[in-house]
C-alpha cells in the first residue's frame, strides 16, 4: 500500500510537472499569439500598398521641384475633407463650381483613403504645381505660407487608416526638411481658427512626435 501510494504520488508529480510546462509555454508564447491574433483580424496597413503611392508621390513632388522656383513656405496645415470618399479632382471641382475660386483645389496635397483614390496615395494639387497660396484655413498668414494637405475621410467619426497615416507622416517629414519647417509649425485646421478640422479622432500626437 505505501508502494501505491507513493508511485501514486510520484506519477501526480509527475504530471504536474508536464502541465505546468506546458502552462509555462503558453504564458511566454501568449503575447506573441495574441498580436498575431490582431494582425489576422485587424485592418492592417500592408507596406507594399503604401510604398507604391509614396514612391510615385514623392517622385511627383520631386518632379515639381525640380521644374517650378518654390515659394517660401513657412507651415504645414493638416486637414480632413468630412466626406467619406474624395480625391484631389472631386474637391476641386466643388471648389470651382460651388465656392467659385478660381484656382481650385483649395489644398496643395490630398492623401486617399481607398474610396475615390489609392489607400494612402498623394494627389499633387494645383496649387502646389504652380506654387499658388492656398485657401484652404479662412486666414491669409496661414493661406500664403501654409502647404494644406487634406486627408479623406471624416475623423469626427473615425479614424484615419493607416496607410494614410503613413503616407501623411513621410509626405510631412519630406516638406519639413525640404522647406526647414519647424515642428511647432506643424498644424490642424482647428490650430488656426475655430473649427473640428481635422476632427475629433485625428491623431496629431502621433504625427507631431515623428517631426521632432
Amino acid at each position: 500500500m505505501v508502494f501505491m501510494k507513493n508511485g501514486n504520488r510520484l506519477l501526480y508529480n509527475s504530471i504536474m510537472r508536464v502541465q505546468c510546462k506546458r502552462y509555462r509555454y503558453i504564458y511566454l508564447f501568449f503575447p506573441a499569439i495574441a498580436c498575431l491574433f490582431v494582425y489576422l483580424i485587424l485592418p492592417v496597413h500592408r507596406p507594399t500598398i503604401a510604398e507604391e503611392h509614396l514612391k510615385a508621390g514623392l517622385a511627383g513632388i520631386n518632379r515639381q521641384i525640380e521644374h517650378y522656383k518654390v515659394r517660401e513656405w513657412k507651415y504645414i496645415v493638416i486637414h480632413h475633407s468630412a466626406t467619406k470618399s474624395g480625391n484631389a479632382a472631386e474637391f476641386d471641382k466643388y471648389h470651382r463650381e460651388t465656392r467659385h475660386w478660381k484656382n481650385g483645389l483649395g489644398y496643395h496635397f490630398v492623401v486617399g483613403n481607398g474610396n475615390g483614390s489609392g489607400k494612402g496615395e498623394i494627389e499633387i494639387g494645383n496649387r502646389w504645381v504652380k506654387q499658388l497660396s492656398g485657401a484652404h484655413v479662412g486666414i491669409n498668414k496661414y493661406n500664403r505660407y501654409g502647404i494644406g494637405i487634406c486627408m479623406v475621410g471624416n475623423f469626427n467619426e473615425s479614424y484615419p487608416s493607416r496607410a494614410q497615416m503613413a503616407s501623411l507622416v513621410v509626405l510631412v517629414q519630406y516638406l519639413q526638411k525640404q522647406y526647414n519647417i519647424p515642428a511647432e509649425n506643424i498644424l490642424m485646421h482647428k490650430d488656426c481658427k475655430t473649427t473640428e478640422c481635422p476632427g475629433d479622432k485625428f491623431p496629431f500626437d502621433y504625427v507631431f512626435a515623428q517631426t521632432l
